[in-house]
């Protein structure tokens, strides 16, 4: 082996050296401390979105069902009692509304005929939720509409806006007014945000 081959094996062998390791690790750093902040924060905006996006999805289901049963509604009460739609002994009926919903059928000899159903909607607030209690006929639904609830209050008003009692009534508007708890039901640190669901009732 030559003298210059000798050499190029030494130099080929000679690995880095300390200046290099510290580059090498400074240009790490540079580029690791942002990208770790950038993944913790995302990690950290990901579970507020998630529970805005909940929450928004929530108040749209309740506005939708509310206004449409209040539409519908020929009494309104605050109460229930044995033998109501959504009636329980250990979660309270926060609003129930009574209307008849009529059907058309032909019958003899071609001739129209009407029947009624008895329908109503219970809202029960049940363990940090507001469930939709609907009943009418045979048929009966219990839907989760809310979750992460506070605390849910009707009111009900007249075409002027002014509150008045609730009582087995029918008034033009009804109103109510929720505190929902962002993200877990569970997390009593989540901030809390209220909700009014407005409807109007279609006889008015």
């Amino acid at each position: 082996m030559t003298r210059r081959m000798r050499r190029r094996v030494r130099a080929d062998d000679a690995g880095f050296t300390l200046i290099e390791l510290i580059m090498t690790m400074l240009i790490m750093g540079i580029i690791t401390i942002p990208l770790a902040n950038f993944v913790l924060s995302y990690f950290e905006n990901y579970q507020t979105t998630e529970n805005r996006l909940s929450d928004s999805h929530d108040i749209q289901i309740a506005t939708a069902y509310f206004s449409q049963d209040v539409a519908n509604a020929d009494t309104v009460a605050t109460t229930s009692a044995a033998g109501d739609c959504g009636f329980s002994a250990t979660s309270p009926t926060v609003l129930l509304l009574k209307w008849t919903s009529w059907s058309v059928t032909t019958g003899a000899g071609g001739l129209p005929t009407g029947a009624s159903t008895a329908m109503s909607v219970a809202y029960v607030k049940q363990a940090g939720t507001l469930h939709r209690v609907s009943c009418g006929g045979a048929s009966a639904a219990d839907i989760v509409v809310v979750h992460g609830l506070v605390s849910a209050v009707p009111s009900c008003l007249t075409a002027t806006g002014v509150t008045t009692s609730c009582t087995p009534t029918t008034p033009p508007r009804v109103r109510l007014t929720l505190t929902i708890a962002s993200g877990s039901t569970n997390d009593s640190a989540a901030p809390e945000q209220p909700v009014t669901l407005d409807g109007q009732r279609r006889q008015t």
